[in-house]
């Protein structure tokens, strides 16, 4: 949040404009003017309703498109966020060392996902007995997601067909 009279003074509307993302388009307004940008200290709540597996992954695509489009340095080091390259390097290191892969494997998934579990119980956010699943699920869409936001500029948005290509802002033809 900021005040208009803020982005006004920015060249108003039309600054977040010069993003495909609206939030992107604030986000480098205000560096640009030297002012800071704070995160909330909570998360706010997303109620965004059931989406089955393939809504959830083309929604997260789409953003991943966005985020490839406006932060294209900060979009490459993502395939190494999530926990699938963590645990493969666990598994090979305990290969080499003559451990058992298995073991580590279970290790290295109880410790990922213990820590990322303790999290959300430490700040109070909402956890239900899904979550670690939840997680799993989404780790194993990380790497789809991620060479799926390389692929293309072209995405869906609420039936529509755009582009992150500012040049082909407008609504693609349907194919």
């Amino acid at each position: 949040m900021f005040r208009y009279s803020i982005l006004e003074s920015m060249g108003g509307l039309g600054r977040l404009a010069q993003e495909q993302a609206e939030d992107a388009g604030a986000t480098k307004a205000i560096r640009s003017a030297a002012l800071k940008i704070r995160l909330s200290t909570r998360p706010f709540a997303q109620p965004l309703g059931k989406r089955s597996i393939s809504e959830l992954f083309y929604r997260q695509a789409r953003w991943a498109r966005l985020r490839r489009s406006t932060f294209p340095i900060l979009y490459f080091p993502e395939i190494f966020s999530g926990s699938l390259l963590p645990i493969i390097a666990g598994i090979v290191v305990a290969w080499h060392a003559d451990y058992n892969p298995s073991a580590a494997f279970g290790i290295s998934l109880v410790y990922w996902f213990g820590i990322e579990v303790l999290l959300p119980c430490v700040m109070g956010w909402n956890l239900s007995l899904i979550s670690p699943m939840a997680m799993i699920v989404r780790d194993m869409m990380l790497p789809r997601v991620w060479f799926t936001g390389i692929a293309s500029n072209s995405f869906e948005c609420q039936g529509h067909r755009m582009s992150t290509n500012l040049e082909h802002s407008q609504q693609l033809p349907a194919e």
